[in-house]
C-alpha cells in the first residue's frame, strides 16, 4: 500500500514540477524576448546609423503590424531556445517536453491576442490623424 501512495505522490510531483518549469519557461520567453527585440533595435541603430527621422520613418514602413511581428518572432526564437535548454539539461532529453512547452508558450500567445483582439486591432490602426 505504501508502494501505491508514493508512486502517486512521485506521479503528482513530476506533473507539478512539469507544469511550473512550463510556465516558468514561458513567461522567461516573454521577458527575455523583449529583451532580444530592444537588442535587435540598438544593433540597427549603431549599423544603419538612425536617428530619429530614420526611426519614424523606418516604423512607418514596417507599421505596428510588422512591429508585433517580429517580436512575435523573437518570442518564438527565444522560446524554442529555452526549451532546447530545458530538454538537455532539465528534462533529460525528453524531447516531448521541449515540444510540450513550445505548444504551451504558442498557445498562450495566441490565446493572449485573441482575448486581446480588441486592444490590438486599436493598435494596428494607428493614431488618429
Amino acid at each position: 500500500m505504501d508502494i501505491l501512495i508514493d508512486w502517486k505522490f512521485k506521479m503528482v510531483n513530476d506533473i507539478l514540477s512539469l507544469f511550473v518549469m512550463i510556465l516558468v519557461g514561458i513567461y522567461s520567453a516573454l521577458f527575455l524576448s523583449t529583451g532580444v527585440w530592444l537588442l535587435y533595435l540598438q544593433i540597427k541603430s549603431k549599423v544603419s546609423k538612425m536617428d530619429q527621422s530614420a526611426w519614424e520613418e523606418y516604423f512607418n514602413k514596417i507599421q505596428p503590424k510588422g512591429v508585433m511581428i517580429r517580436v512575435l518572432v523573437c518570442y518564438i526564437i527565444v522560446l524554442a531556445l529555452i526549451a532546447a535548454l530545458n530538454t538537455f539539461a532539465v528534462w533529460q532529453g525528453n524531447f516531448y517536453y521541449g515540444i510540450l512547452m513550445v505548444a504551451c508558450g504558442l498557445f498562450h500567445i495566441f490565446y493572449k491576442f485573441q482575448t486581446q483582439k480588441g486592444d490590438f486591432s486599436k493598435l494596428f490602426k494607428g493614431p488618429k490623424v
